[in-house]
């Protein structure tokens, strides 16, 4: 507290029940320690309460109170209107953090099929697709049930054998498996025709539709045994290892390369399966390129996320100041467009319809007090307690630091309803006492309508703050909750309380005035109308 640093302790006692030294901190407070405490570069903080953040997400596709969509063709341009709403939006009073999703930058391997390659080895692009997603990428093969769990067994190449590009294109795609028997023509002895082969697919060649799996049984087998220290045929280090017959002329016993040198491991293909090398068939790079690509409306997509301090400013106003900063600092390219959205857009929503709300509740306050009344002036004296219920309801929301919102304005629309219901139990009053006075001819002039309008308010005093103070006692406590929702609730009570705090008052200053002067011009009327018969 103030006096904390500089007070002897014998002398706070008495300062510690109005002001305890210790109390929990604000969330203003908590956040700027938590700022404190965690700044990281290329980071931005968004202080949000969790729950608040999944409805935020859901509802709107944004976790900060303001977001910006941005609407185009280039994900490049996006990117560059981003950065520029960064600089920008960093500027506004009362703003904590912006940050913009970067759309370009990511790093992919990019595997683009050679097609006359593959169709010179008799392959063809899903052949070489299957291998690129089984061998690099794994493919489940199996289940394995133990009790009542499940597990998938996927088969791909050791992490060592596909970790660099280089690698990768030492990836092995089988060629077809070489079938068929050799037709000739003629007599014994003389020349004989060139055989014929027919060419399967690789990943057919088992009868499987999708891939061999005996085929990579065999290889894991193969490289089991071979780390297992067993040796080679022969002192050939790629034993029973086969290489295509090419159109150049290669011959189909010499090795094939092992898969990966470096380590010594080396297998041998299957029996009748050559294979060819990966970077042979595709060519294997590495390119950059958008981390995530959004779309909506047909339309790519860019998010800015804005986080503000809503104890300093309110959404709407801050937006308004953001788009006149926008529109002077930042050029929109033609065919893109910007949205504000977040808790901007449910504010949008929100407008919308309490342009349809308010207007009807109105018009049933109104028919209900003119059902009531069945006069039509009475039911207008009545609404003029309204405005002047308002103007308690705004000074206390200012005193309060609490901004427009949806909270604010239900408790602003239900003000409506308690600051007729005060302006009913006045008129019912005053009527009472006119009509009595006037049933007993006592009503001649203006000096008795004042004092049968006495009688009507200040005899009656008691009944009416009775009333009003039924309502506060109902409402006071709410500005001092700590629960659950206690800030929505904080935000519907104080427009009411400080609404029936200055209408209560106004309302019996302001209200007989209005209708002794009404009372007056009935009486003159009927005096001018008695006189012309």
């Amino acid at each position: 507290r103030w006096y904390s640093s500089w007070m002897p302790n014998d002398i706070k006692a008495p300062f510690r029940w109005v002001w305890p030294e210790d109390r929990t901190i604000t969330w203003k407070e908590l956040v700027s320690q938590f700022d404190s405490a965690m700044q990281m570069p290329g980071w931005t903080n968004a202080w949000t309460m969790p729950i608040k953040t999944r409805i935020d997400m859901l509802s709107t596709g944004i976790r900060t109170p303001i977001g910006v969509k941005i609407f185009g063709k280039d994900l490049g341009e996006i990117e560059r209107i981003g950065t520029e709403l960064e600089k920008s939006l960093s500027k506004i009073s009362g703003t904590r953090s912006v940050y913009s999703d970067r759309n370009t930058g990511g790093f992919y391997v990019d595997i683009t099929p050679n097609r006359d390659a593959i169709a010179r080895y008799g392959l063809t692009i899903r052949d070489v697709e299957d291998v690129i997603e089984t061998a690099i990428g794994g493919m489940p093969i199996e289940m394995t049930v133990e009790g009542r769990e499940r597990f998938t067994i996927n088969v791909r190449y050791p992490r060592d054998l596909r970790d660099n590009v280089e690698k990768l294109k030492s990836v092995l795609v089988p060629l077809p498996a070489a079938g068929g028997t050799k037709k000739s023509s003629g007599m014994p002895g003389m020349g004989a025709a060139p055989a014929q082969q027919e060419y399967v697919s690789p990943l057919l060649a088992s009868g499987d539709p999708i891939v061999d799996y005996s085929v990579f049984g065999k290889i894991l087998a193969q490289a089991d045994k071979m780390n297992s220290g067993s040796g080679t045929r022969g002192g050939d280090p790629f034993p029973g290892s086969m290489n295509p017959m090419t159109p150049g002329g290669m011959s189909p016993q010499m090795p094939a390369a092992p898969m990966n040198a470096g380590t010594g491991r080396s297998f041998e293909i299957p029996e009748g399966r050559p294979s060819i090398p990966l970077g042979q068939l595709a060519d294997v790079k590495i390119t950059s390129g958008p981390p995530m690509i959004r779309d909506e409306n047909g339309m790519l997509v860019g998010y800015v996320y804005v986080d503000m301090d809503q104890n300093k400013r309110d959404i709407g106003g801050y937006v308004n100041e953001a788009k006149d900063v926008v529109k002077k600092e930042i050029q929109v390219p033609a065919g893109y467009y910007l949205k504000w959205t977040g808790q901007y857009e449910l504010m949008e929503i929100m407008a919308k319809r309490m342009k349809i709300v308010i207007p009807i509740t109105l018009i049933l306050v109104v028919v209900l007090l003119y059902l009531n009344f069945r006069n039509f002036t009475e039911t207008l004296i009545v609404l003029v307690s309204v405005p002047f219920a308002l103007v308690g309801s705004i000074w206390l929301m200012y005193f309060l630091g609490y901004n427009y919102s949806t909270a604010t304005l239900v408790g602003i629309i239900a003000l409506v309803g308690l600051a007729a219901q005060t302006g009913i139990v006045m008129i019912l009053y005053l009527d009472q006492a006119y009509e009595k006075r006037k049933k007993a001819g006592k009503i001649r002039d203006l000096n008795d309508i004042i004092w049968a309008h006495m009688e009507g308010t200040v005899m009656r005093v008691r009944p009416k703050l009775m009333t009003v103070g039924t309502m506060m006692i109902g409402l006071v406590p709410l500005l001092w909750a700590t629960g659950t929702g206690a800030d929505v609730m904080k935000r519907i009570a104080a427009p009411m309380v400080g609404g029936l705090i200055t209408s209560a008052f106004l309302t019996l200053e302001i209200v007989p005035v209005i209708y002794t002067y009404w009372r007056l011009w009935q009486i003159k009327r009927e005096q001018k109308q008695s006189q012309e018969t």
